[in-house]
């Protein structure tokens, strides 16, 4: 494997982490002192640079800003780390979705993909796919949503890519999909 995709994999990775750890602290899901450890031990295993902390800064702007936007028009339940399986090519794989917002409407799953230099649209993207299959399988039993959005945050191209459909439009889709795979 090659060291400079090892690297930018493992910095993926931790600029989810740092992400994901700042949303904590920001939604009160974390006090300051587990969040003060938290962040200790993820730069005592990683490193600190001003790029990552730039990156994971822009990515959790953009995150909020689709709580935000989600929040205006109802309550939102949100979720870090949630872990999906998911039915794919006949065998089930373990998927994790980096932050999944539940409201009465719309459920949405958001991806951060801090390293992909070329743009990713999310009504095409295979992994927000399996990913949006994943919570529609684990929640909609529980709530009765009726949307779903799937968003690609690319905070290196300070870009994000929305793609948001209905539930069943969304798995007549995906189910037509698997015809070509």
């Amino acid at each position: 494997m090659n060291n400079n995709f090892l690297a930018s994999k493992l910095d993926s990775e931790y600029i989810k982490d740092l992400t994901i750890l700042k949303l904590k602290k920001n939604y009160k899901v974390i006090g300051d002192e587990e969040y003060k450890n938290m962040l200790l031990d993820l730069t005592m295993l990683n490193g600190y640079s001003d790029f990552t902390e730039m990156l994971s800064m822009t990515a959790f702007e953009m995150i909020i800003d689709r709580i935000e936007n989600m929040e205006s028009n109802e309550e939102v339940k949100i979720i870090f780390n949630e872990k999906v399986e998911v039915l794919y090519k006949n065998k089930f794989i373990d998927k994790s979705c980096d932050v999944v917002l539940i409201g009465k409407q719309t459920i949405e799953v958001i991806s951060i993909l801090p390293f992909e230099f070329h743009h990713i649209f999310a009504f095409d993207h295979e992994e927000s796919q399996l990913l949006g299959i994943g919570i529609i399988n684990k929640y909609l039993s529980s709530f009765e949503c009726k949307c779903l959005t799937l968003t690609v945050v690319q905070p290196n191209l300070m870009e994000s890519s929305i793609y948001g459909t209905t539930v069943n439009k969304f798995l007549h889709q995906y189910d037509f999909s698997l015809l070509w795979e």
